[in-house]
């Protein structure tokens, strides 16, 4: 069964499902194309629902964030409450895995920073996951993170560890959700005091932005059904793909990470959708790039929108509109060091094969919450006056 946490993803493989024209009647597609939400359908095909996917759930209450407003910067630290009822798995710790000795090769595997995060990790999968008897759960773990970061094959990851395909394929759809559930609580929403007490140099000018948005697109294989195609096609990328929006304080954390939708969905809607109107209070700004057209929504509920400066019937722009497009530029060029930073995990750039769609907004939360555990995007000097 899927998970009805995925409900708003779009699923391109339900060939079953009616399509209903009737824009009065409503449909499972979240699409949007002109500024307007279009039909649709999610895509489940009952060949693709195997053993390989396990549902699992996290009781997040188990965990406590603690989100500290350091001098320069902020931070998410977990304590990991871990109960002694639950037994730790028997099995023995693949060759693999014992001969990585040091933090610097476990991030070039996993994106991890640090043995004692993986552990962290490993204490949530092993609660609330069902015992695998051919692996450890260590190795359950370090296999998840190592499809996410190497997007090697389900075969080399078998080699790796000493199992059967099938068992690395079954591990993957059954801790991806673990793991998100557990990352996702790290895709924080700090306080605004925290946020404009923590601004760097560069948004010296805009010391009232609360937010920087932007869009990503990965790649899909081509759909079989047309409609799939329409639905998923970039004009951006002129390829199909999957898009999605994200936003970060000013200071590079990640604070928000939407669901995934066709490449068709513009990002004014994927703005209307986000809810992040709901978290502003007027006078908030909002930093965004040219394609974000939200300046009546905003104004509306009081935020401002800061963005660069468009060219008029083609005349040249001021001096004061360069200038200050200039400014913006060099405060939103953060936004896109972070989006480096979640492309640098592999399985983001490759071209995702259709029957792991279902797994991406899962994917996308493990990867950012991975990111936010990194070292900070910024240095010391970026917050000198």
């Amino acid at each position: 069964m899927y998970s009805a946490k995925n409900i708003s993803f779009l699923r391109l493989w339900n060939r079953h499902i009616p399509l209903v024209q009737d824009a009065s009647t409503q449909t499972d597609i979240n699409v949007q194309d002109s500024g307007t939400m279009t039909d649709g359908i999610k895509y489940q095909d009952a060949s693709t629902q195997t053993d390989d996917y396990v549902g699992a759930h996290v009781d997040v209450d188990s965990y406590v964030v603690v989100t500290e407003c350091e001098e320069k910067g902020v931070q998410a630290s977990i304590t990991m409450v871990e109960t002694t009822s639950q037994t730790c798995s028997t099995e023995p710790l693949s060759v693999f895995y014992q001969n990585m000795k040091n933090e610097a090769q476990l991030s070039c595997c996993t994106g991890l920073s640090s043995f004692s995060l993986l552990d962290g990790l490993c204490s949530a999968v092993e609660r609330y996951k069902r015992r695998n008897h051919f692996l450890h759960t260590k190795d359950e773990v370090l296999m998840t993170l190592m499809k996410l970061k190497l997007n090697c094959s389900f075969t080399f990851l078998s080699v790796c560890f000493n199992v059967d395909r099938t068992t690395c394929a079954r591990n993957f759809a059954s801790n991806i959700e673990v793991l998100s559930s557990t990352l996702s609580n790290f895709i924080i929403s700090p306080s605004r005091d925290s946020i404009l007490n923590n601004l760097p140099y560069c948004f010296q000018d805009f010391p009232l932005t609360v937010f920087v948005l932007d869009c990503t697109e990965i790649p899909v294989c081509t759909p079989a059904c047309i409609r799939c195609r329409t639905q998923c096609w970039s004009q951006y990328k002129k390829r199909p793909t999957i898009k999605l929006l994200i936003g970060i304080t000013p200071d590079g954390v990640i604070t928000y990470v939407g669901p995934c939708y066709g490449g068709k969905a513009s990002d004014n809607f994927l703005f209307k959708i986000s809810g992040l109107l709901d978290r502003c209070l007027p006078a908030d700004c909002i930093m965004v790039d040219k394609g974000f057209l939200i300046e009546e929504e905003c104004e509306a509920r009081g935020v401002k929108v800061i963005r660069p400066a468009f060219k008029e019937n083609n005349e040249q722009l001021g001096y004061e509109d360069c200038e200050r497009s200039r400014k913006i530029a060099s405060a939103r060029v953060h936004v896109e060091r972070v989006m480096e930073r979640l492309k640098n995990f592999q399985i983001l750039k490759d071209e995702i094969q259709w029957n792991y769609l279902q797994y991406m907004d899962d994917v996308v939360k493990c990867i950012a919450g991975i990111v936010n555990l990194s070292p900070p995007l910024l240095s010391d000097k970026a917050f000198d006056y």
